[in-house]
Formats: C-alpha cells, sequence, structure tokens
C-alpha cells in the first residue's frame, strides 16, 4: 500500500487545543502506523503566531485592568503582572504542536518561490490589491518539495482555502503546471470532516466505552500506568490520603504503585485501518508505598486523572497506551474516600505482618545489618502477595545490603519459611542493583557474575550447598 501523508493547512487547524478531540485523533491517526499527519513549518509559525497574539492582546488588557484598579485604589494593591515574554509564548506552542504533527520543513527555496509568486500575484497568492498570499505559497512550495523528496507517498492535502487552491477539481496557472507529474499522488480534501470520514470510522459511543474500560483494566495496561506513575516527579510535592484519612504529602513512590481503574469517561473510538483507536479520560486509584514530606517512608493513596490514547491492535510496539494529558495526583473525591482508606490499610497492615515475619526469619548476626532495608523489602512481598503488578523496581538503599546476605540470601530464607511465595525474583533485583549501572548489556553480565560468586562463596563456606 502505498504510503500517505495527511498535511492540513492553517485555516484548518488553527488554534487548535491540544486536548481537543481533534488532537485526539490525529495522535490516532499517526499512532496507527498506516498515515503520516504534519504541517508545514510554514504553517506551524502561522499557528504560534496566532497563539502569541492572542496572549499579547490578553496581557495588554490585564495591565490596563490593573493600571484602572491602580488608579483607583486608595492603597497599593499586590497584584503583580508578570512581564510580557513572547518568546516563551512561542516555545510552548511550538512544542505543543511538534507533538501532535510531523512538521514538514520549509525550505529557504519553497519561502523565496512563495515570495516570487507573490511579486507576480499568481495562484495560490491572491490577484487582489494589496497583493498578499506569499505564505499560502510557501505552504504549497512546501509540500510539492515533500513529494519530490517522497516520490512513493501520496499526500491529502487539507485547506479551507478554495478561493486561492480550489476545489481539487482543477488548478489555475501556474499551480496546474507545478502538479505536473504528481496529479496521481496529489489529493485536495475540504476540511477536517472529510478526513475522519476518509480515514476513520467511528465506533459507536457505548461499545467504545465498554472496550476502553476492558483494556484500561488488562494486566499489559495496568502494568504501563504504573510505570508511568512511578516516574513521575514532584516540582513541589503531590497529596494523598493516609490509613487514618489523614492527608499525605509526598514527592515520589518508593516502589512502583498498585493501580486500580476507578472511572472512565469521555470515551471516543475510531476504526483506522482495521484497528480500533479509543481515547479516554479515566481515573486511577495509586497505592503503596511512598517517600513522605517529612523524609520517611509511609502508606498513601491518590487518584491520578490522566487522558489516554490506546488501541485493540497487538501487531505494532505503539499498542501500550499514550498518556496524552495528565494531571497532578490528588485526594480522592468524597465518594471514593472510604475505598481509598481501606486500600492503603490494607497496604499497611499486610507491610506490618511482612514485617514481623521477615525479621523473625532473617539470621541475628545479619538483622541489625538488613533492618534498614525491610520496609522497602516487604513492601516488594506485600504487592506481589496481592498480586497487583507484575513489574516493580527496587530502591538504592537496596546496595546497602552486605553482599552474602544479599537478595539470593533473603530469597532463600523466606521460600524455605514461605514456600507459597515466588521469591525468584527478589534474588533478580537485588542483584541487579548491586551491578554498576553502565549499560544493559553490562548490567546483565555483572548480575550472571554476582550471583555465581554468592553461590560458590557460600559453598566455600559450608563445605557445600549453602543451607
Amino acid at each position: 500500500m502505498e504510503e500517505l501523508l495527511i498535511v492540513f493547512d492553517t485555516n484548518v487547524v488553527n488554534r487548535l487545543s491540544p486536548s481537543s478531540p481533534r488532537a485526539d485523533l490525529i495522535h490516532a491517526l499517526r499512532s496507527s502506523g498506516h498515515h503520516r499527519v504534519g504541517v508545514p513549518q510554514m504553517v506551524l509559525e502561522e499557528m504560534v503566531a496566532h497563539q502569541a497574539k492572542r496572549y499579547y492582546k490578553a496581557h495588554l488588557a490585564a495591565a490596563e485592568a490593573l493600571g484602572a484598579l491602580e488608579a483607583e485604589t486608595p492603597w497599593t494593591p499586590e497584584s503583580v503582572l508578570a512581564d510580557f515574554d513572547l518568546e516563551r509564548c512561542q516555545e510552548h506552542w511550538r512544542a505543543a504542536y511538534a507533538d501532535i504533527f510531523e512538521v514538514i520543513a520549509t525550505s529557504g527555496e519553497a519561502a523565496f518561490k512563495g515570495l516570487a509568486r507573490e511579486a507576480m500575484a499568481l495562484p495560490p497568492a491572491k490577484d487582489s490589491k494589496p497583493v498578499t498570499g506569499g505564505r499560502d505559497a510557501a505552504i504549497w512550495f512546501s509540500v510539492l518539495e515533500f513529494m519530490d523528496e517522497n516520490p512513493d507517498e501520496g499526500v491529502f492535502f487539507v485547506t479551507g482555502n478554495h478561493r486561492d487552491f480550489g476545489d481539487g477539481s482543477a488548478f489555475a496557472y501556474p499551480m496546474n503546471e507545478d502538479l505536473e507529474g504528481k496529479e496521481d499522488r496529489f489529493t485536495l480534501l475540504p476540511d477536517f470532516d472529510s478526513v475522519v470520514q476518509r480515514f476513520t470510522k467511528a465506533v459507536p459511543g457505548e461499545d467504545a466505552a465498554a472496550a476502553a474500560a476492558e483494556l484500561l483494566s488488562s494486566d499489559p495496561y495496568l502494568g504501563e500506568i504504573s510505570t508511568a506513575a512511578f516516574e513521575l516527579e514532584a516540582p513541589a510535592s503531590f497529596v494523598g490520603i493516609g490509613p487514618s484519612g489523614e492527608p499525605v504529602t509526598w514527592s515520589s513512590w518508593a516502589l512502583l504503585p498498585n493501580v486500580e481503574l476507578l472511572s472512565v469517561a469521555n470515551v471516543t473510538g475510531h476504526e483506522i485501518e482495521g484497528d480500533t483507536w479509543y481515547t479516554a479520560e479515566a481515573q486511577w486509584l495509586l497505592s503503596g508505598v511512598v517517600h513522605s514530606a517529612a523524609d520517611a517512608e509511609s502508606c498513601a493513596a491518590s487518584v491520578w486523572q490522566i487522558k489516554v490514547l490506546l488501541t485493540t491492535g497487538t501487531d505494532r510496539d505503539g499498542s501500550a497506551p499514550t498518556l496524552l494529558a495528565a494531571q497532578d495526583p490528588a485526594l480522592p473525591r468524597a465518594e471514593d474516600e472510604e475505598r481509598c482508606i481501606a486500600v492503603v490499610r490494607r497496604v499497611r497492615e499486610s507491610v506490618r505482618r511482612l514485617g514481623g515475619q521477615a525479621q523473625q526469619l532473617v539470621l541475628p548476626d545479619v538483622t541489625r545489618s538488613l533492618r534498614p532495608l525491610l520496609t522497602s523489602l516487604e513492601s516488594s512481598v506485600t504487592r506481589q502477595l496481592a498480586d497487583s503488578l507484575p513489574k516493580f523496581t527496587l530502591p538504592p538503599s537496596l546496595t546497602r545490603i552486605p553482599h552474602p546476605y544479599s537478595g539470593a540470601q533473603i530469597a532463600k530464607i523466606l521460600a524455605n519459611s514461605h514456600p507459597a511465595y515466588d521469591t525468584s525474583w527478589i534474588t533478580k533485583a537485588a542483584l541487579r542493583s548491586l551491578a554498576p549501572t553502565t549499560g544493559p548489556t553490562a548490567r546483565l553480565k555483572q548480575t550472571d557474575d554476582v550471583a555465581e560468586n554468592h553461590e560458590s562463596d557460600e559453598q566455600d563456606e559450608h563445605g557445600g550447598e549453602a543451607e
């Protein structure tokens, strides 16, 4: 199948919100792997310019309003308006739109040709006075350059500027000559709806909601969400709820959190080339051991709301969910408080129970060395017993375990006392944390070497297999 590029003109995507349904659909089209979706660089700059103009007008209005307030206030108001920062605004919108679209280069030659076309008042530049349309012509030549550089790709150019570009049935001189030899690879579409109708098939709302909820509740997706939550970094702090319903201020997870799906809303679905893509707003209940603001470990639960793109397709790496937008983890709603508190209490009780078991199991002469690590280790075992997640990360503090009593020894002690536990992961994780982080290959080799050394040390010490 011929590869396709869907390229938008400014008038179709102007003032596009990154959180809008249109942006979600563009993400889905790009993620499907069947289509490229882009804008010429000139379009990107026009979109940025329009947002910057709105920011300038809003800032100017705020400054005038603040000046009027100061003039009528018999004391000095405390309100302070931040300085106008045009460059920061432009950088923000360039990054936001570059995340949505593939940016098609507008070369210097394309820009020069556009200005020359404007000077001659020839399409797609305007023939009215004053003569304008140089940017439209530069966009046109950007698309033509892309077609020259990608002779195997067809282009669907989406524009609402029918006066200058026509309706696609025929092209005015000299645009018809510009397209010579490319006519069979170029299609003009009139608006965004025509893109939706041509490249997607809508999924009924109820079916989409049910399918999205089922996908988001599956183990692979829960694992991905847990990993994404674990990697969150708080500029200041997050807030959650503790075992007694008290607020807990925390900065990061000590270990991968448990994840439960609370709710799914605003689901849309589109079938693209046989795969169905959904966007949904999901609320997750995250629970586990956190690093609190008091620089200590405690148990907490928070609600995390995200907008996610997901698919039923499993034949590509992109089948993992894509986080389109996310809020900071926060306190649960009143109707979810009781459930959250119950979850945190279960985590706390599991940690306490396993803490007592682990301290009784560890050999007396190493109990003191291992004690600082028990909370983290017990939390990991707790998560496994709760059958929460297939993946986890142990904290750097694990490197303080004395080598003779690292993960292999701890796993053996727990396995002997509780044979129902699968403790093989403890050995692997502990040894992995001991190896220098000099790259994935080196780390794996170091892990194998450390494991062999532990086994040989124990055999030498005890004259055979370690007990």
